[in-house]
């Protein structure tokens, strides 16, 4: 119900500096007995290696079975080389490990295929500075303590706080994977914080949200989940007018909301290639009144690799119907934005967005290194830059109730051109000139992938 929940981690600008300067630790691998080792990278895509065992090293924290429910294979399969890439990637996006590197080894007439990785510093406290939706002059700070492998099983347990624009705390709770051959997955969080409202002409006023969320889902196979969710939120609101319930000084809304994802993407930070597509449904109802509303929200978004460059695409609807309280409304100009009216706020209950972007890889893998003693570069591995020209097209549209989102032709518009910086850990960072319908041009600095 609060509108960063669930999208909190996108805002963080700088992630965890701390992190970001001290990311990991390496391992003390057990090597094979001296065999010959063939990089995968030295084969074709297409080629096809027959996997007799699997060695895994410097997983010194983390348990095998986290690494090896990644792959589609095990032991005796006849793999490609290309869907070893998908693999490790699959890997590398966990985000337990700076680097992930496969190998085959040959011992004999057996392959073995070698999984090594360097693991991250897994638990730290750690200081917070991000800026709030998608604004350089909403900025918030503070600190918390992370720990990302509980026991070894990829569980994350996190708490933190933070001043500033829309100041709060909260706690988080996420477990990737239990029940064994159940591939269960569950998210418990809670969280408490003022936030202002985003409707233009109510920016003076505040809302205070008291909020707990319960997900459980399933992970079927490697790209299909679907999950529940269970939401509570307390809103206090000063102005009557704003409260969903004008008779009450707090709203507790209820929701449950269904959600179904398919994600074959091949790196979660820039991807290159595969899809991402999330459905989701839900009910909202006010617990001490009389009011609800249905929520439906579907995500679409792709990446192809064209003729060595990248062709990304979405496509996002939000449809709600009921009475919809004012701190549930959707906009653009906050987390969701159009480039072309990037600073401009469109206000309704539904949201309609369309975007198409081409992104040139101009330079990739340029080194980024520190001077620091040699018992640190293990902290310091896979720091690298990749650069990119982006040219893209975006129309969307917001409006109320069931009058619809009128012709494509009625929609805001923007186009244009800019540079993508793929720096270290995850963070891009995009410098962009957009012009709108109406021939008015803008400069656009901003963190995150669009898309």
């Amino acid at each position: 119900m609060v509108k960063n929940a669930g999208v909190f981690e996108r805002r963080i600008v700088f992630f965890f500096v701390f992190v970001l300067f001290f990311p990991g630790c390496g391992g003390v691998f057990s090597p094979l007995a001296a065999q010959t080792i063939y990089p995968v990278e030295q084969f074709g895509p297409d080629d096809t290696l027959c996997i007799g065992r699997i060695a895994l090293e410097g997983n010194v924290h983390t348990r095998d079975d986290v690494i090896l429910r990644e792959l589609e294979f095990g032991p005796g399969a006849c793999v490609t080389v290309r869907e070893l890439e998908r693999a490790r990637l699959r890997i590398y996006n966990l985000r337990l490990f700076n680097d992930v590197e496969f190998a085959v080894v040959k011992r004999g007439s057996e392959l073995i295929l070698r999984i090594r990785v360097w693991e991250r510093l897994h638990f730290y406290p750690f200081p917070l500075l991000f800026m709030n939706e998608r604004s350089w002059k909403k900025w918030s700070y503070g600190a918390g303590l992370i720990h990302n492998n509980l026991w070894g099983k990829h569980i994350i347990a996190n708490g933190m706080g933070w001043v500033g624009y829309n100041p709060g705390f909260s706690f988080r709770y996420e477990n990737r994977w239990f029940g064994g051959a159940l591939r269960g997955y569950t998210v418990l969080e809670w969280r408490n914080q003022t936030i202002r409202n985003r409707e233009p002409r109510w920016q003076d006023q505040t809302e205070h949200h008291q909020l707990v969320t319960w997900q459980i889902g399933r992970r079927h196979g490697i790209y299909w989940y679907t999950d529940v969710t269970v939401l509570y939120d307390q809103v206090r609101l000063n102005r009557t007018a704003l409260r969903w319930n004008p008779q009450r000084q707090r709203d507790h809304v209820g929701a449950l909301l269904f959600q179904v994802k398919w994600d074959t993407r091949d790196r979660w930070d820039y991807p290159a290639s595969g899809v991402q597509w999330q459905a989701q449904m839900g009910a909202y109802a006010l617990l001490n009144g009389t009011r609800t509303f249905r929520n439906w929200r579907l995500d679409m978004r792709s990446y192809a690799p064209v003729f060595g460059t990248i062709l990304a695409s979405r496509i996002l609807a939000v449809l709600n119907r009921g009475s919809v309280p004012v701190y549930q409304r959707v906009y653009l100009g906050y987390e969701e934005r159009l480039r072309g009216h990037f600073y401009e706020i469109f206000s309704g209950e539904n949201l309609a967005l369309l975007s198409m972007e081409m992104r040139l890889p101009l330079r990739r893998g340029l080194p980024v290194s520190f001077a620091v003693p040699e018992t640190l570069k293990p902290y310091f591995r896979r720091m690298t830059l990749d650069v990119y020209a982006g040219i893209f097209l975006e129309a969307g549209s917001v409006w109320d109730g069931r009058r619809g989102p009128g012709p494509l032709s009625s929609w805001p518009r923007g186009a244009g051109i800019g540079l993508h910086f793929v720096l270290p850990y995850s963070n891009v960072l995009r410098l962009e000139w957009a012009v709108n319908e109406n021939g008015r041009s803008e400069w656009i600095v901003d963190m995150g992938r669009p898309f």
